[in-house]
């Protein structure tokens, strides 16, 4: 499964893969090289990313093939990434446009790279992929909080559906969707050891931000997961694993553009022990 592979021509016995492998799963032996014991390895390809001859080869990946090299000069310097950090906006009017199935794959192939609980990488991403069919999800999910504000009633902790859903009915006013043409739910493997909802998070915040890098507003959806939990067959309509460690989050390409960021620099309290 392992398929751990070292080109013995190329590989000049630096010891960095050892170094960096924090379970102790490789070794140099005198006579072989570098060795796995494939019981210890963590399966985090810190042995592939860091040997500088590209010698490593693990789960049949081809460094020239499967991977980037990059310098610390090629990624975001700090004034770029701050600046992405501050211009993040919750988008909640969106264009009545599809986004390309390409686009939608390149952005969670990319957040499957995300940092996992004892890199368990047990997450799961449903997406909703087209205006049709967020509009009928839509219209269905709203129809039945409808009927059940008329059959049942919302309690006083279930305010926030309560006025969404009159909200709904009186003006056809979309306080849970926001007209977005799409919807991701990323959740935790029911088979997860360690299903968090931390994972999840951690996951959402990294599409959040990638997806601003490709102009595409995001929105997180507090109010879609009250509604999936009031009517959990709904759960059954829109995700393949049905675990209650998931979030929800609306994203589409905005109608508005923000022309500046915001200041929020004092709204954490910042303690610092010296």
């Amino acid at each position: 499964m392992h398929r751990f592979k070292v080109d013995n021509t190329a590989c000049t016995r630096c010891g960095r893969c050892v170094a960096t492998c924090s379970r102790g799963a490789l070794s140099i032996k005198d006579e072989v090289g570098v060795v796995i014991d494939i019981t210890r390895c963590y399966e985090c390809q810190h042995c592939f990313a860091v040997c500088p001859q590209a010698a490593i080869s693990i789960f049949g990946l081809n460094p020239e093939l499967d991977s980037t090299d990059f310098e610390v000069s090629d990624l975001p310097d700090r004034h770029s990434l701050e600046l992405l950090l501050r211009a993040r906006r919750s988008v909640r009017s969106y264009r009545q446009r599809n986004i390309d199935q390409e686009t939608i794959l390149r952005l969670l192939h990319t957040v499957a790279n995300a940092p996992t609980a004892m890199n368990n990488r047990g997450l799961v991403f449903d997406v909703i992929g087209s205006l049709e069919e967020m509009h009928r999800f839509r219209e269905h999910l709203m129809q039945s909080l409808v009927e059940y504000s008329q059959e049942v009633g919302f309690t006083p902790e279930q305010q926030i559906l309560a006025v969404s859903t009159r909200e709904w009915l009186n003006s056809r006013k979309d306080l849970i969707f926001r007209t977005a043409p799409h919807l991701l739910i990323i959740s935790a493997d029911r088979d997860n050891p360690v299903a968090s909802l931390h994972d999840v998070i951690i996951a959402l915040s990294y599409f959040e931000l990638l997806a601003t890098a490709h102009g595409i507003g995001t929105t997180w959806c507090g109010r879609l997961k009250y509604a999936l939990e009031l009517l959990p067959g709904y759960k059954k309509d829109i995700m393949s694993n049905q675990t209650n460690d998931y979030y929800c989050m609306l994203f589409g390409l905005p109608a508005v553009h923000f022309m500046r960021t915001v200041n929020r620099d004092n709204a954490a309290r910042i303690n610092i022990l010296l």
